[in-house]
């Protein structure tokens, strides 16, 4: 892992020029950025960057180098975004409760079209209002709970917020 991080701010090097410049992308101080080279070619036994005060370049091993992190960097860019992609697709049971007429009129079309982009997907559609709803006020008291407190309280009926 640490290898990768390491990878990483190279490639960042490089690609912004100077380690001023990764630093401020990266959110990293200076010296960090030029310790973790130093780290690199270390680890590499092998010099990476041609430094001087003003600029830097790439070695033939450098830029050999950072072909090869700037594929790996993208491959494991990719594999992140598949598996977030994968991680963020909805799978399961969706259950519906409304009307025969929202049923018909309006879910028809939109669960054809959101079953074909989310094949993990299933719709259990309850229609009728005996079918569902009293199923979701046993679960859910406090939606008629409020009314009947604010209704007995005698401040709420002397002054309305209507």
């Amino acid at each position: 892992m640490e290898r990768l991080k390491r990878m990483s701010v190279f490639a960042k090097v490089v690609e912004f020029g100077s380690f001023t410049a990764a630093a401020r992308q990266l959110q990293m101080s200076v010296s960090s950025i030029s310790q973790t080279v130093s780290k690199l070619e270390d680890e590499l036994q092998v010099k990476l960057l041609n430094r001087s005060t003003r600029s830097i370049g790439l070695t033939e091993a450098g830029r050999i180098y950072y072909q090869g992190c700037r594929r790996m960097l993208h491959e494991v860019q990719d594999v992140h975004e598949q598996l977030y992609a994968f991680n963020n697709t909805p799978i399961g049971t969706l259950r519906i409760g409304c009307s025969s007429t929202m049923a018909q009129n309006v879910l028809a079309g939109l669960t054809a079209k959101m079953l074909k982009e989310y094949p993990g997907l299933s719709v259990n559609l309850v229609t009728g209002i005996p079918a569902c709803f009293p199923a979701v006020w046993a679960r859910c008291r406090w939606w008629c709970a409020p009314r009947k407190a604010i209704s007995h309280n005698t401040a709420y009926r002397k002054n309305p917020p209507i």
